[in-house]
Order: structure tokens, then C-alpha cells, then sequence
């Protein structure tokens, strides 16, 4: 599934977004938010050595990709994985409570609101309570279309170990990655 949007991102373009997901009200404030904050802040400059300065100038997408393009090999049936959509509908409060909260404000910079107001894919890796790993859990990230904006919130419960290991691909035609990776770890994890 993908969202058009020849004219723009606005504020109509992110609530259709939030009802093509079937998103609370919660979520769609939490888009609109930061969305307000990607317009109010000034886009980043970065300068590298003496004298090398990068400017980055406002990204033009006519597209975004609402596909799941992540997935996960190597999956122990101790962990709990899900996409975003399934834990909206059975474990919201995990969401509402980690999403882009204490890893990474959309206040952070331009780009990390533009993220959180566009975010189309989402997956949540919950490392349950002294639970170990033994064998690498490895992501894989296929953006294959305009533009994708992807989320990762790990979790580790207390006294929990895993190795997560990410792999990202881009196709031809895709011009805009945001991959955002949160971990959340709990007491010795």
C-alpha cells in the first residue's frame, strides 16, 4: 500500500496516513505534533573538518510506502514480535507508553519529527524478563519503494540478553530512508 502526495506533506496527508492505519486518536495527535514540530524548526547543518559544511535541503517525496518491509529470521519463541497495527489493537499501552518517547523525541531535529509524523511501518521486539538469546536475531529492512520511514522499538526486560543484528537494502527507486531504532533496556539487559 502507498500514499500519494503530489502536492505536499500537510497536515490532510498525515490524517489519511492515521485512518489508512486505523490509528487511535492517540497516534494521529502524536503525528499531527510532530509534524507541527518539523514545520517550527530550521533544517540541520552539519559542518565536517575545517570549512566542509553539508546542507541539507527540504526533502521532496511525491510518495510513502505503507508496506511491512521488515522482517525477522532466526526468531525464538520466547521473544514477542509483532508490527505496529497488531500491537495498536491487543497491546496499545506498550506503544503509548515507548513509542518515540524516551529514545527519540520527535523534538530532537527537523528530520526526527518529519519521521514521527510519517512513520509507515513499524515492529516490536519485546525481550521478555531473564530471557537469553542464544542465536543472533537479524532484521532485515527491504526499502524498495519512493520513500520509507521505518520503526524498531526493542525492548529488553530485566536480566535479558539478545544480539539483534540489522540489515538494510534500498531499491532503485527509493530516495528517502528513515530508519529509527529504539532500545528500551530494563536492569541488567
Amino acid at each position: 500500500m502507498t500514499l500519494s502526495f503530489k502536492n505536499g506533506i500537510n497536515e490532510d496527508i498525515i490524517k489519511e496516513l492515521s485512518r489508512k492505519k486505523n490509528e487511535p486518536e492517540w497516534m494521529l495527535n502524536k503525528r499531527l505534533k510532530a509534524y507541527q514540530i518539523y514545520k517550527s524548526l530550521e533544517y540541520p547543518k552539519f559542518k565536517y573538518g575545517i570549512g566542509i559544511v553539508t546542507d541539507f535541503t527540504p526533502v521532496e517525496l511525491d510518495s510513502l510506502s505503507l508496506n511491512n518491509n521488515i522482517n525477522v529470521l532466526n526468531k525464538e519463541n520466547k521473544i514477542i514480535l509483532e508490527n505496529f497495527e497488531d500491537i495498536l489493537n491487543n497491546k496499545e499501552d506498550i506503544l503509548k507508553n515507548n513509542f518515540m518517547t524516551y529514545c527519540i523525541p520527535p523534538n530532537e531535529d527537523k528530520y526526527t519529527a518529519l519521521h514521527c509524523a510519517l512513520w509507515g511501518n513499524g515492529i516490536l521486539i519485546l525481550i521478555p524478563e531473564k530471557t537469553k538469546i542464544k542465536e543472533p536475531l537479524v532484521i532485515e529492512i527491504n526499502n524498495d519503494q519512493e520513500a520509507s520511514f521505518n520503526n524498531i522499538l526493542i525492548i529488553a526486560e530485566g536480566n535479558s540478553c539478545a544480539t539483534i543484528i540489522i540489515k538494510n537494502t534500498a531499491g532503485l527507486v527509493n530516495k528517502f530512508t528513515s530508519n529509527v531504532i529504539e532500545v528500551i533496556t530494563k536492569k541488567n539487559s
